[in-house]
């Protein structure tokens, strides 16, 4: 799908694009030296390219993987010290899969937060990932067309489990249908 913004414009005023880049930085806790992301889907993404473009417009550091592999993702999180990183549930259920010396190898002692969305998570792949990572992950709703509508802290899922979270400031939800 496609989403235009007339903020983000070829030739929108540069002042956009710092209001744009301060916006992401508050809302995904990436703002100047001292954060680090690591980026693990393809670039074309749009929270990919959104969260790639907010951190290095406010300074922070990215660390770029090529390709999507699960092995490597533990490693350059310890190696580089990658404080935040964005995953789907399917790169979530492959880290699940990676056998257990890969897995009990991995310090993860500098992940602040890592951000899932983008397609529904398995009940079981959080539950699994919080279990093996503490309560670091952050669920949000919506993306591309308005930014994230909700969101929810491990500690929220926890206590209800399933719930897409809270919306954000500037959001109004309203149920149409119990579907």
């Amino acid at each position: 799908k496609g989403v235009r913004s007339r903020l983000n414009a070829v030739g929108a005023p540069v002042d956009a694009w710092r209001v744009i880049a301060d916006g992401i930085g508050q809302g995904i806790g990436i703002s100047g030296p001292g954060a680090t992301l690591l980026l693990t889907g393809p670039i074309y993404h749009s929270v990919q390219w959104v969260y790639t473009f907010g951190t290095l417009l406010n300074g922070s550091t990215v660390v770029v993987q090529p390709r999507f592999d699960a092995a490597a993702v533990l490693e350059d999180i310890d190696r580089h010290e990658v404080t935040h990183l964005h995953l789907v549930p399917t790169q979530m259920l492959r880290l699940l899969r990676l056998d257990e010396s890969t897995r009990d190898a991995f310090s993860g002692a500098s992940l602040r937060c890592a951000y899932h969305g983008a397609a529904p998570c398995p009940r079981w792949v959080k539950q699994a990932m919080i279990d093996w990572w503490g309560p670091i992950l952050t669920e949000y709703y919506g993306g591309t067309e308005a930014g994230f509508l909700t969101t929810i802290s491990s500690a929220e899922w926890m206590e209800r489990p399933g719930s897409d979270g809270r919306p954000g400031p500037d959001v109004e939800v309203t149920v149409v249908d119990r579907g």
